[in-house]
């Protein structure tokens, strides 16, 4: 890969976040492999961990931070724009309905990237950066 451009080959070719859907397949697999040998019933609440980690990572602490700063960085980017509504937030080959759509990348004085000099917006529709901004 380039330096300072978006990984678009290997695994993130499905996924835009493999590192975190890996940490929690692993978790869940940890739990799943253990739980045969619980012996009482409140050991199945370690559930409780791989759910967490997959809520922070999905949620607050992760996926989030990266795709903001992604947007940042390549927001008006086509290609990136491309990948992102071809590609996956975190599960390989899973595209559900709104978790490919890019938010607007904001312009100058905060308006939503698009805006021209009367205001108006230009070809954003449901709050995905076009390949023309």
């Amino acid at each position: 890969p380039i330096k300072g451009r978006f990984i678009t080959t290997g695994l993130w070719s499905i996924s835009r976040h493999p590192n975190y859907f890996g940490e929690i397949v692993l978790w869940f697999g940890l739990f799943i492999a253990a739980a045969p040998y619980f012996h009482s019933n409140w050991a199945f609440f370690t559930v409780i961990c791989p759910t967490l980690t997959a809520l922070q990572i999905s949620f607050f602490s992760g996926i989030p931070l990266l795709e903001n700063g992604g947007i940042k960085r390549w927001g008006n980017d086509p290609g990136y724009a491309k990948y992102v509504s071809s590609v996956s937030v975190l599960v390989p080959f899973f595209m559900c309905c709104e978790c490919y759509k890019i938010p607007l990348a904001a312009g100058e004085e905060g308006k939503p990237a698009g805006y021209n000099s009367t205001d108006q917006l230009e070809n954003i529709e449901d709050g995905v950066v076009p390949a023309n901004v």
